[in-house]
């Protein structure tokens, strides 16, 4: 039987009087059934094995028990078509070519005698037999008849004559059955009188049919696969206990392990339908690594598992689409799984099969959170050698599975050969079950799969001596191609399975001809005799395991030139192809796979290809492409813009909206945001002429984004206001929501901190109108740190505390890293460094947990920025290094820059100014490359002031003629101040607009210590005491008389003692005592020198 989201149609006829009719059918016909199927999530395969197939070829044997095989493959759906001829009759030597044949179908023999033609052995077999003693099949319901009108005389005793009587009376028989009739005189007649039959079988037996979902279609591969490994399995009751046990227990996660080849995948589909047929109410989810859609890429099981995560718990969560962003996934959704089933006290079984499977940095397993909720009861396979290794290092339960048994083996024997109604000879068995490699299942099976191929039992036991003379299972698979190649000729088996090899989706037999150029009944009688060892999804077949998979590597791909030979073979048949997301994604990795990278980038540049290609379940697969053709020095901005400006250029009036948005997304993932803005501002203007609004709004927002990303913004502002009152016009509140939350951040960006809590306060209150409680909690953070910047230290930590109840309560991880770690930045602002050390720990055991890479290497980050507050640079520096490893690994370029900046800041504190200049230089790289204009500016700032200190040094560093070369041959201090005075000047240009008043604070006491040592000093002094009156607290107030002094007024000192002598009392940061202890030490100095001398410490 076909699959249920399958119309697979048999088509019974003659060859050589209906070439017209079949030409028409091919090219017209069935494309336009395809697409109109494909449209409702219907996969149509039309099968005719006999097309194309030469009287000579029937003689060769196993046509017709191929054909009669398919029959039933396609069961109900039949159509036969009739034009002059009666068809090819087979001799009896001819059938008994096939013994196997005589075997299955017993009312064979009397039709070979009576002088029947397959043809009409087709249609008795599918319909005027079917349901008699000897065909015990159900007649097929959905079969239709095409006549062809005929010209001829059916009087005469001519040859011809005599055919058209069979015909004519084969025909008889069809209208006798009663089944559905049409004549036809042309092939455009007839192929109007099918396309209506057809429509009418999709209407009615599909009628409830439509697209798959990207989940539903992921399922449905691991669901066939299952099914085809719980064949003739007989299960070891000891496993099965161990893993009915490991549900009920609430333990680590349970790894099984074994060599390829042991029966893991078996056991897991044997155990996962039985445990859930008895235990309905807890959720299943399997997963076989090489079956899904992306084979042996880690995204593909992430991707499938939090699908599955989103769907079972109602998520409202976007599923990450960027690959960092899917490294980091897992652990998230764990956490809502894991968070709901806590709640309900239910729990969920997840079962991960085959990780060695898995390709590159896939394999350190690092995407698998090392601790798991005990609500999840994960499973995992692997072999005994490469990931097992990690698992072991977790310290994960473990069951190792052993070979079978002897009477294990002979018990296997028995059952798997009954199923087909076969037997061995005791002896036989005894001799299989006593060969040590028949303890390893898929040597043992695959044995049993080759015997019961054997059609002449006088061959049997000459047959089982050789493949027991196989040295193990990968020889025993040299041998099965080796017997496939006898049977169907060695280039046919070469290129068809090379073919399926390169393939990332399988082939349906169809396409394998095509490929091979072999007749679609050889690749089908082919495939059969390697059933057992190839799994169908979705019409498709492909590999189920690594072993078939290595030996037509070994045998057919061994040389990188006929692997490559191959990819572009298979990309460029896609190519000339009907359009889909299957022959997009075949075409584009089988040209990257084949080395040509210019055929990737024309593909990715194509319109239909990347609206078909970028879809949820896509969109990871196109980035990664992107990258690796970005790291040989493709940049996709240059080419995307480029390409839009010459098609405007060449007349076209414009790209449609949603692959510009294709467009924008792909560079803005890729971090152009240059190119994404442009592309968005190319949305704006077509929105704007079709008077398209929500359009329009989603625009205003996404470049909005991209604005403040940039620093740009009061431009940012003007776009976020303009959606907002889009959306208000739309009564789109989510979208009000975004749109007033990101004005929000940008106001509080640029310092207006009043203005950007209104905001956020209409923001959260939207959010409560609409339920919308994970942005509410994002909002909740953000108005915490308003307050906290505006040292409202109290109502910040209400803020946190509300956001963090909130997350809390959805499961929500990242929001509870949020939260905590922003509690942690009031004590450590506070200065109670204990209790800031224990929210950044808390948070660093919860990123542990969950596996976050990416809040793991913030919390040791803000840890080893506690250290550095309280003067521990040795320890701040072990963290620091720590966190820079982590977001190197995961090339987090944002993160690098700014652990770089801290880490100028250490050892600029430890003296070790060359080390500090360098650690500022990447950082100022990345951050220009990213176009972060306020850090960029501030670590300008921050370089000025180590240049400054650099000034202080009696003789030239060494290291400088390193960062500035002009230094060997100019006065090294006034380069050094005029290169911190370019550094200020820029970083006041680039910040003009959006200043924060933090920044034009430090702006204005670096400028007067450039003044000074540029011999200013009144002028520097003219600066600071006009700072001073607008001095915002007694931090600013300190620092500014600690200035004052430093650059020559002594009567600040006292002043400036007492004010950090009081903020040390609440806030013990070392560099406040670092200051205190100098100035005290200047003031003793100056008693000693003058006992008795008043500061007044006045301006």
């Amino acid at each position: 039987m076909p699959q249920a989201n399958e119309l697979r149609l048999f088509i019974s006829s003659t060859f050589r009087d209906l070439g017209e009719e079949r030409e028409y059918l091919v090219k017209k016909i069935f494309p336009e059934i395809r697409a109109l199927c494909r449209e409702k999530g219907i996969t149509f395969t039309e099968v005719d094995l006999r097309w194309g197939l030469t009287d000579q070829d029937v003689k060769l044997g196993q046509v017709i028990r191929a054909c009669l095989e398919e029959v039933d493959k396609c069961r109900p759906y039949f159509i036969g078509i009739t034009g002059s001829r009666y068809g090819y009759v087979p001799s009896y030597l001819d059938i008994l070519k096939d013994p196997t044949l005589l075997e299955q179908y017993l009312w064979i023999e009397d039709a070979a005698t009576e002088g029947m033609s397959i043809t009409e052995m087709e249609t008795h077999y599918a319909l005027l037999g079917a349901g008699s003693d000897l065909i015990d099949k159900k007649p097929a319901e959905k079969a239709y008849f095409y006549f062809r009108r005929q010209q001829q005389d059916v009087e005469g005793d001519s040859d011809e004559s005599e055919e058209l009587r069979k015909l004519q009376e084969y025909q008889e028989r069809i209208e006798a059955s009663g089944a559905p009739i049409e004549t036809f005189s042309d092939p455009p007649a007839l192929g109007r009188m099918i396309y209506d039959d057809l429509v009418r079988i999709i209407q009615e037996d599909f009628a409830d049919a439509s697209p798959p979902t990207p989940l539903e279609e992921e399922r449905s591969r691991h669901i066939a696969f299952a099914l085809s490994r719980r064949r003739a399995y007989i299960p070891n009751p000891l496993y099965l206990k161990s893993l009915n046990d490991h549900v009920r227990e609430e333990g680590p996660p349970l790894v099984v392990y074994a060599e390829s080849g042991s029966g893991k995948s078996s056991l897991f589909a044997y155990w996962g339908e039985s445990f859930r047929k008895k235990n309905p109410q807890i959720q299943v989810i399997e997963h076989y690594v090489g079956i899904g859609a992306t084979g042996t890429d880690h995204y593909g099981v992430i991707r499938h598992l939090c699908m599955e995560i989103k769907e079972r718990f109602n998520r409202e969560e976007e599923l990450p689409t960027a690959p960092e962003e899917l490294d980091q996934a897992l652990s998230q959704w764990f956490g809502y799984a894991g968070h709901a089933l806590k709640q309900s006290g239910e729990r969920m079984v997840v079962i991960l099969d085959g990780l060695n499977q898995l390709q590159g940095k896939a394999l350190e397993l690092q995407w698998i959170p090392e601790v798991i909720s005990p609500h999840i009861r994960l499973i995992l396979s692997s072999t005994v050698e490469g990931t097992l290794l990690e698992l072991k290092r977790r310290g994960w339960n473990q069951l190792g599975m052993q070979a079978l048994t002897k009477a294990e083996r002979e018990t296997i024997v028995v059952r798997y050969l009954a199923e087909f109604r076969k037997a061995l000879h005791p002896d036989q068995i005894q001799q299989i079950a006593s060969d040590y490699k028949c303890g390893h299942p898929l040597f043992l099976k695959t044995l049993l799969e080759e015997i019961r191929l054997i059609s002449r039992h006088e061959d049997l036991q000459e047959r089982i001596d050789e493949y027991l003379t196989a040295t193990g299972t990968e020889d025993l698979f040299q041998k099965v191609l080796e017997r496939i190649e006898e049977d169907h000729g060695s280039p046919a088996v070469q290129e068809s399975l090379s073919a399926l090899w390169c393939s990332r989706t399988g082939l349906s037999e169809g396409e394998l001809s095509e490929l091979s150029g072999f007749s679609r009944l050889k690749i089908t009688a082919m495939t059969a005799g390697l059933d057992y060892h190839l799994v169908r999804k979705n019409g498709y077949l492909t590999f189920f395991h690594d072993y078939l998979r290595r030996s037509v590597e070994k045998r057919y791909l061994g040389s990188e030139e006929r692997r490559r030979t191959m990819y572009l073979r298979l990309a460029e048949y896609f190519e000339q192809g009907e359009l889909s997301r299957r022959s997009a994604t075949e075409r584009v990795w089988g040209y990257a796979d084949a080395g040509k990278d210019s055929k990737v980038v024309e593909a990715l540049m194509e319109e239909p290809l990347l609206r078909e290609l970028y879809t949820e379940s896509g969109k990871y697969e196109v980035l990664s492409l992107w990258k690796e053709l970005r790291d040989k020095g493709n940049n996709p901005e240059a080419l995307y813009l480029e390409r839009l400006s010459r098609e405007v250029d060449e007349g076209k009036k414009s790209h449609p909206l949603d692959y510009l948005k294709v467009v924008g997304d792909i560079l803005e993932h890729l971090s152009h945001w240059s190119g994404a803005l442009e592309v968005y501002g190319q949305i704006l203007k077509i929105a704007d002429e079709a008077k398209q609004l929500p359009e329009r709004a989603d625009a205003l927002l996404l470049r909005g984004r991209l604005l403040t990303m940039r620093g740009s913004d009061a431009e940012a502002m003007e776009h976020f206001s303009e959606a907002l009152s889009h959306y208000e016009k739309l009564q789109d509140r989510r979208g009000a929501a975004f749109a007033v939350g990101h004005m929000g951040h940008t106001q509080r960006r640029r310092g207006e901190h009043e203005r950007a809590l209104e905001l956020y306060q209409q923001a959260f209150a939207i959010c409560e109108e609409t339920g919308d409680l994970v942005w509410k909690a994002a909002i909740g953070v953000s108005m915490g740190v308003v307050h906290f910047e505006r040292g409202e230290y109290d109502s910040a930590l209400e803020a946190y505390q509300q956001a963090l109840t909130i997350c809390e309560r959805l499961g929500e991880r990242k929001g509870i890293a949020a939260a905590v770690v922003n509690i942690g930045n009031i004590y450590a602002v506070r200065g109670d460094y204990d209790r800031a050390l224990k929210a950044y720990q808390q948070q660093l055991a919860l990123s542990e947990e969950v596996g976050d890479q990416w809040w793991i290497a913030k919390a040791v980050r803000d840890i080893g920025l506690v250290y550095f507050a309280r003067g521990e640079y040795g320890r701040a520096l072990e963290a620091c290094q720590r966190a820079l490893a982590i977001c190197e690994k995961l090339g987090e370029q944002l993160g690098i820059a700014g652990i770089n900046r801290d880490l100028g800041n250490i050892y600029l504190k430890r003296k070790e100014y060359d080390r500090a200049l360098e650690s500022y230089e990447k950082a100022l790289e990345i951050f220009r490359a990213l176009e972060s204009k306020n850090h960029f500016a501030s670590l300008l700032q921050s370089r000025a002031n180590l240049l400054l200190t650099l000034c202080e040094l009696d003789t030239m560093p060494s290291f400088l003629p390193r960062f500035l070369p002009e230094a060997e041959n100019q006065d090294w201090k006034e380069l050094c101040i005029r290169a911190a005075r370019n550094n200020v000047q820029e970083s006041i240009e680039i910040t003009k607009d959006n200043s924060l008043n933090s920044m034009t604070f430090a702006v204005g006491v670096l400028l007067a210590r450039i003044e000074y040592a540029e011999r200013k000093t009144d002028t520097a002094l003219k600066r600071l005491q006009g700072m001073l009156q607008d001095a915002g607290d007694e931090e600013q107030q300190a620092d500014l008389h600690y200035w004052l002094w430093k650059l020559g007024n002594d009567r600040q000192a006292s002043t400036a003692r007492d004010l950090y002598t009081t903020l040390i009392t609440r806030i013990p940061r070392h560099d406040f005592t670092e200051r205190l202890d100098e100035l005290n030490k200047s003031l003793r100095e100056r008693e000693r020198r003058s006992p008795g001398a008043m500061d007044v410490g006045t301006v």
